[in-house]
């Protein structure tokens, strides 16, 4: 059985590594020649007008949506992609800010923002809404607060997903599926990806959507940051052959990696505090090798599918046990590990289950036995739990004699972080026989480093050879009879700068004389300190996100205004990010023409007549005195309501105009003004003055009359 283990295993890892190596080739390839290409554009704000491309449709497609658009270009070749770059879309929790449908043209979108899509599950509403299509690059774009999915690729081949902040949204941040029959989501790279808070999971593939299709194959998944989502970090259900290569998984309140009814290569990932397990493995034929650093985990691995190899990994520090293997899980293949500080290093309720490849089984360090003849194996098994069960015949070890020198690691202590300056260190050894020579290694051996003395620090040039990632720190001590003794330590070298994502104010958003609030969403786990200027004024230190200082923001003048945030994490790495806004520090000014002060009306209502100076002009109303609510007015000339005129009382009544402008900015102005309703006239019925001029004009005519007859 092993050895049909063993032909399987150099076949499928063939398989996938070549089709890693013509995934990466032909899309970064693409990608040179895409960078060569793109040229700068500008900002476009398209909230409320979602992007909806559907190629097979005259009225959507790409060629009709450049042609009438400008923040969109190119014409849909290798050579000229469509490209839609820097726009900023608030969904308005209504579908998708971008769809793309039916399109086999190359196209590139990146440096776009966007943000608060619907929530539709049966319509996938998400940030990015791919369906049948190939061919795209989505590059360096902030996917945030969506009340749907991040990302989401249905039936999309060849896509390559770079650089972008998928953070905080309310489904999973990229999801994958099929839903047209012969139709697949393949060969698409995920990578170098911010994956955060998002309410499901980080990454999900799930063919079982479309029951007629078998599997979604070949993508990569790789060096991307994948923490504090909901649910899984990745999560694989039906997908064949595909690779999750060096991510950094931690944090997620379900799995790091769950599989199921798949088989994947898993290599290099550092998967760290996740709540439930490290990788729940229901799939077939996965393999899991290669200094994938399970640490903080309930369990490391509880793996309940069928051959599976897991080899040349690190169990350290799990909450419960390293490794779990289920009872009906068949002819798995373990050996070349390293399980250390875990309470259970691991469980086999599986009677089917090789601990070792013939010669070479796993490092324990609970291991009872002895190395008599030092050649680095154990000469007695090790008994894996439950007693009496599995067994490890070649256990890794390297005991020397109970006369070793003895090791305590002062500093670094476990999972102590260090930024790009090598670490100290502090040790303590004590041995009944003279020290012969002390040693370190960062690299499992490859390269040694000796010292005197119980103090030092870590070679800087092997420092900077490592990356930001887990590694083990190993002291050895040779006393001059040749006994050996080591002890290791779990460090954390972090290169990694924390990342910002402005949620608000958003770029030219217009702010008045009020300071505005400010949201930030941070994705560090050691967060030293916080920090904003405004235009390069000195810097301000905050705990929260809350309101800009007052008083700052007064001391900084009309128009267009810096705001930059930095955060430091512990060991040092900082980042920062800026938005631009507009100040308007102006309040709109009324001149109330008429009504005059102290001016007189009766019952009918008077009217005004206003000059407002604002160039940015929201609304305009008044309201009278005494009478509940506000008018709106329209112009700048109108007439005073007359129903609330008629409620109005007489005598003097304060009549008060109102100016809102777009930054918030309100101004006022009022003017008193008396009502009053004279009492009727003595004659009821009578004009007096009608009667005297009419009898006026009767004794002019009468005398002309008289004259004419003389």
């Amino acid at each position: 059985m092993r050895q049909k283990v063993k032909s399987l295993t150099i076949l499928f890892t063939l398989i996938l590594s070549l089709n890693l190596f013509l995934i990466t080739h032909k899309k970064i390839d693409f990608k040179v020649n895409l960078e060569n290409d793109l040229q700068n554009s500008g900002f476009w704000d398209l909230t409320g007008s979602p992007i909806y491309i559907e190629d097979d449709e005259s009225s959507y497609n790409w060629a009709i949506t450049a042609a009438s658009n400008d923040w969109i270009d190119g014409s849909g070749t290798w050579d000229d992609p469509y490209i839609i770059e820097n726009v900023t879309i608030n969904g308005q929790n209504s579908g998708s800010c971008i769809t793309v449908r039916d399109s086999s043209a190359y196209f590139i979108i990146r440096n776009s923002t966007l943000s608060n899509s619907g929530n539709n599950l049966p319509t996938l509403d998400s940030g990015i809404n791919i369906q049948n299509t190939r061919n795209g690059f989505l590059i360096n774009n902030s996917i945030i607060s969506n009340n749907g999915f991040g990302i989401v690729l249905e039936d999309a081949n060849n896509f390559s997903v770079l650089d972008n902040r998928i953070i905080n949204n309310d489904r999973s941040g990229v999801f994958i599926d099929t839903q047209y029959d012969n139709v697949n989501s393949n060969d698409n790279l995920i990578e170098n990806n911010t994956i955060s808070s998002n309410n499901e999971h980080g990454i999900y593939f799930d063919a079982t959507w479309n029951p007629s299709v078998t599997d979604i194959k070949n993508n990569i998944i790789r060096y991307n940051v994948i923490n504090f989502n909901s649910l899984d970090g990745i999560r694989l259900i039906d997908a064949e052959s595909n690779s999750i290569i060096k991510n950094e998984i931690f944090n997620n309140t379900e799995d790091g990696i769950h599989i199921r009814d798949t088989h994947s290569l898993i290599i290099g990932n550092s998967i760290f505090n996740n709540s439930e397990f490290g990788i729940e493995n229901y799939g077939h034929y996965n393999i899991i090798k290669e200094r994938n650093y399970f640490m903080g985990n309930t369990y490391g691995i509880r793996n309940v599918g069928d051959n599976t190899i897991i080899k040349h990994n690190n169990f350290t520090l799990n909450i419960l046990y390293g490794l779990v293997i289920i009872d009906n899980s068949d002819d798995d293949l373990i050996f070349g590990n390293n399980f250390t500080d875990n309470p259970i290093n691991a469980y086999d309720y599986s009677s089917t289950t090789s601990w070792y490849n013939g010669s070479l089984g796993n490092y324990w360090d609970d291991y009872g036995g002895i190395d008599g003849n030092d050649d680095g194996i154990g000469d007695t098994f090790y008994d894996v739990p439950p007693s009496g069960g599995s067994v490890d015949n070649y256990p890794i070890w390297e005991d020397g004699d109970d006369l070793g020198p003895n090791i305590i690691i002062n500093s670094p202590t476990m999972n102590d972080a260090f930024g790009l300056t090598a670490p100290d260190f502090d040790i303590t050894i004590t041995d009944d026989s003279p020290l012969n020579i002390t040693w370190y290694t960062i690299d499992s051996g490859t390269t040694n480093y000796t010292f005197s003395g119980s103090t030092g620090t870590v070679n800087q040039t092997a420092w900077d050879n490592k990356g930001t990632e887990i590694m083990t720190l190993r002291f050895y001590a040779n006393d001059s009879l040749g006994h050996l003794g080591f002890k290791d330590v779990t460090i954390w070298k972090d290169l990694i700068a924390p990342q910002i994502t402005i949620n608000s104010p958003t770029p030219n958003q217009l702010c008045g004389v009020v300071a505005p609030t400010f949201s930030l969403t941070i994705v560090e786990p050691n967060i030293q300190t916080k920090r904003y200027s405004l235009n390069g004024r000195p810097n301000i230190t905050f705990t929260t996100e809350t309101q800009f200082s007052q008083a700052e923001w007064d001391n900084i003048g009309n128009g267009t205004v810096t705001l930059t945030f930095y955060v430091i994490d512990k060991v040092g790495n900082m980042n920062s990010s800026e938005v631009i806004v507009l100040k308007d520090a102006f309040i709109p000014d009324i001149i109330i023409h008429s009504p005059m002060l102290d001016q007189t009306f009766g019952n009918i209502s008077p009217e005004f007549n206003i000059s407002i100076i604002e160039e940015d002009l929201l609304s305009t109303w008044y309201t009278i005195e005494s009478i509940a609510g506000s008018f709106p007015i329209l112009g700048l000339t109108g007439i005073i309501d007359q129903d609330a005129w008629t409620d109005a009382s007489e005598g003097e009544i304060t009549i008060t105009f109102y100016s809102l402008d777009r930054a918030g900015n309100l101004g006022t102005e009022s003017i008193t003004i008396i009502k009053n309703i004279p009492s009727p006239p003595a004659i009821s019925g009578y004009n007096v003055f009608l009667l005297v001029g009419i009898s006026s004009v009767a004794i002019i005519i009468i005398s002309k009359k008289k004259r004419k007859s003389y």
